[in-house]
């Protein structure tokens, strides 16, 4: 099980576009989605390519916690 996390800038800033990055694990994927959350990005999240919002992704990390 995989997470595809895209984040841009809330505020656009030209010249600057999307990234991505892939984690492995739920837990590691929460906190960079929690971090760049933080940090006003706009962020995307996809398990094994199907899209999935910050909620079912902090329910998942809590879950491999326990």
């Amino acid at each position: 099980m995989g997470f595809k996390i895209t984040f841009e800038p809330l505020n656009r800033t030209q010249g600057v576009g999307p990234k991505s990055v892939e984690i492995e694990s739920a837990h590691d994927a929460w906190i960079e989605v929690h971090g760049l959350m933080n940090s006003d990005e706009q962020v995307t999240i996809s398990e094994n390519g199907h899209p999935i919002s910050w909620l079912e992704l902090r329910d998942r990390a809590k879950g491999q916690a326990n």
